[in-house]
């Protein structure tokens, strides 16, 4: 499973990704709670440090489509998937 993004930018270093990956990184994160907010509304939090340092969180999540519960039901009516 992926952990985040890592690239240079205009001769930045920029890392986009888990707090895992940016502790790793060394970068001091201090917008923990924040990120504990948002994953209890369901999004997953993505951190940003720019040259070793914190500068956003971001909040992604995924949203259902209206045919979803059909697609699945289908897949269910066709046993690929489990109960």
């Amino acid at each position: 499973m992926g952990h985040g993004v890592e690239a240079k930018v205009e001769g930045r270093a920029v890392v986009i990704g888990k707090a895992s990956l940016l502790r790793e990184r060394g970068v001091n994160l201090t917008l923990e709670s924040k990120a504990a907010e948002l994953a209890a509304l369901g999004r997953t939090a993505l951190y940003v440090a720019i040259d070793g340092r914190e500068g956003a969180l971001l909040a992604v999540a995924d949203r259902a489509r209206p045919e979803s519960k059909a697609a699945v039901d289908q897949m269910h009516a066709l046993g690929l998937l489990g109960s």
